[in-house]
């Protein structure tokens, strides 16, 4: 669920040249508010899919330790929505990555000690 996260930042980051190459990127597409949006929404997806199956019934109710991680997903959200600058976006790009990691092996180990 995060790996669409990682594109879309690393697209955010590179839309202006990408847009001045003519690459058809889903960022320059969208446009760097829509883009920014659907990072958003791509993270918060996550945890909402994670909760929900959880309260189904459908996933061990231990998958809600992949929440654990949510705490990283708010100043990335942040950098993505308000900054422009080739640093910050770098930083969170590096940022989603380790975020995708955590929330990875927590739901790894979610499901792990359900079996």
């Amino acid at each position: 669920m995060r790996a669409p996260a990682v594109l879309i930042v690393n697209n955010v980051c590179v839309i202006d040249t990408d847009r001045r190459v003519g690459k058809r990127t889903l960022a320059v597409a969208l446009g760097r508010r829509r883009a920014r949006r659907l990072y958003a929404l791509t993270v918060l997806l996550a945890y909402a899919i994670t909760i929900l199956v959880a309260a189904s019934g459908e996933g061990p109710a231990w998958i809600l330790l992949s929440l654990l991680s949510a705490p990283l997903a708010p100043p990335l959200m942040r950098t993505v929505t308000n900054r422009r600058d080739g640093p910050s976006l770098n930083a969170a790009l590096a940022g989603t990555g380790r975020l995708l990691a955590v929330y990875s092996v927590l739901l790894s180990l979610g499901l792990l000690l359900s079996g």
